[in-house]
């Protein structure tokens, strides 16, 4: 180590020396500095005009990494900041202190570094004070705690409070916040007065109704069970005749058909007796010369009891073919003669018959038609406003209660509203047409709100839809409040909060 002289400075010790020749270009002094590095700020082993080195290790720093530097320096209440040194790591190891050379040292850096060094070496005495006058601004931070900054904080800081207390003063004096506010989209519930059936075609989405457009009926409960028992009746009828017509309109088809088939089916089944009368006239003589060798011993009784057996099934598949053919005999007279039953009693099915029995349906038709158009005596509903089709509570034919909503309508144009609670005192200070900021529930904020009525009575049958006891309503103003936006239909009931602006006025009431 070179030659060293310790100065006193601001009651700090600063100790400068010189390299041994030829082993450092610039010569390094020791000098309370810290460096800030990669987040972290550690104080100075020595430095230079050329570099510097930390008093302990560094580990997350490896030899030839460029860096940023910022140097603070100083002693008593004097602090000088260099910032945005680049430098390289020279030397780096897990258990040794890291050094570093400049890489760009700006000019004013310089001037101000290479002035402390060569003053410290010539023996002269510095003082902090003399730096910080002469102390380069061009990225150079100078910092300084005097008296008068202290005051400029002190009167900054009762001025916010000053501000803060008027702001209070304005709120209370000025403003009123309400105690509960919901979202009151304009609907207008189309209810029945009477009970009875609606009748309604199902509308468009979004149908527009004009006012005094109608919009459903309703066919009143008098007379409504024997309508009903005349309706099922009259279903039953258009059902009977549609299936008789059908079968008046194919019956000649359906005759022609089945003769063909029974002819075939009767020709078959003679064919099949005639086999069987020749089988059974063959097992009959065979039957005759068994018996006789049976009675000569020739053959066992087991063998002739087996070809009676045989004879007497024959007599029956004989017997069985006649009697199919006998009723296709009957099947084929019957088509014939027009006839779709298997019996010759049976003359329902002709299609002189069935040409009645379609001329009584309609006749009874017509009786229950009659009697229905007497009966089905309907109301007609119009919209009270121009309004658009919002939903559909009941659909066509559904039954309805007296002051069942039947349908929803939303008034075309108006903007939404929202009702809201607030203190009778806080209720004689508004005014219609006073500003209000509501906030939703969702975290909008609608600014410019007008009050557009205002009760200082709140009755508990307005807010009974809402989820209010009624002893909230006591000594309670209910508020009406136009907002400037329309809302979706899903707002409705959203709850809210809503800060009015009071008016300003000496005169209390």
């Amino acid at each position: 180590m070179g030659d060293s002289q310790a100065v006193q400075v601001g009651g700090a010790v600063v100790t400068a020396f010189k390299s041994p020749s030829g082993k450092r270009a610039e010569p390094r002094v020791s000098l309370p500095l810290a460096v800030e590095v990669s987040g972290q700020t550690l104080p100075a082993q020595d430095w230079s005009l050329g570099g510097l080195s930390l008093n302990q290790p560094l580990p997350a720093l490896t030899r030839g990494d460029v860096v940023t530097l910022n140097l603070r320096f100083g002693a008593g209440d004097a602090q000088i900041t260099l910032n945005g040194i680049e430098a390289q790591v020279v030397r780096a190891a897990p258990d040794v202190a890291p050094a570093f050379e400049f890489l760009t040292l700006k000019p004013a850096h310089r001037r101000l570094l290479d002035r402390i060094v060569s003053e410290y070496l010539s023996g002269q005495l510095v003082s902090f004070e003399e730096l910080l006058a002469s102390a380069p601004r061009y990225n150079t931070v100078v910092r300084r705690a005097p008296r008068s900054v202290r005051v400029v904080l002190a009167c900054v800081g009762l001025l916010l409070a000053l501000a803060a207390l008027g702001f209070i003063a304005y709120r209370a004096l000025f403003t009123a916040r309400s105690d509960y506010a919901a979202v009151s989209v304009p609907f207008v519930n189309v209810s029945a007065p009477i009970a009875g059936t609606v009748v309604l075609e199902a509308p468009p989405p979004n149908q527009i109704y004009e006012a005094g457009a109608p919009l459903f009926q309703i066919r009143p409960l008098v007379g409504q069970s024997e309508a009903d028992r005349l309706q099922i009746e009259r279903t039953g009828l258009l059902a009977r005749r549609t299936l008789l017509q059908r079968q008046l309109q194919e019956s000649g088809q359906m005759v022609s058909a089945l003769r063909s088939v029974y002819r075939t089916q009767r020709v078959a089944a003679d064919r099949r007796s005639q086999s069987l009368e020749a089988e059974l006239e063959l097992k009959s003589a065979m039957l005759s010369r068994m018996a006789a060798l049976a009675e000569q011993g020739d053959i066992s009784k087991l063998e002739l009891q087996k070809q009676q057996s045989d004879v007497s099934m024959l007599q029956r598949q004989l017997a069985d073919a006649s009697s199919e053919r006998n009723n296709l005999d009957t099947q084929i007279r019957l088509s014939s003669a027009g006839l779709l039953s298997t019996s010759l009693n049976d003359l329902s099915q002709t299609p002189g018959r069935l040409r009645e029995e379609l001329l009584g349906i309609e006749q009874n038709l017509a009786a229950i038609d009659a009697s229905l158009a007497s009966l089905q005596l309907r109301q007609t509903f119009t919209s009270p406003c121009y309004c658009m089709l919002q939903r559909l509570q009941l659909q066509d034919g559904a039954m309805v209660q007296p002051a069942q909503t039947v349908l929803q309508l939303r008034k075309v144009g108006e903007r939404t509203m929202v009702r809201a609670l607030v203190s009778t005192h806080a209720a004689r200070r508004l005014r219609n047409g006073s500003t209000a900021d509501v906030e939703l529930s969702d975290g909008r904020v609608i600014e410019g709100g007008k009050v557009d009525r205002v009760s200082y009575r709140a009755t508990p049958e307005d807010w009974a839809a809402l989820p209010i006891g009624r002893e909230t309503l006591l000594g309670m103003a209910a508020v009406d409040i136009t907002l400037p936006t329309l809302l979706p239909d899903s707002a409705d009931g959203m709850l809210a909060d809503v800060r009015f602006h009071m008016p300003f006025s000496l005169r209390w009431r």
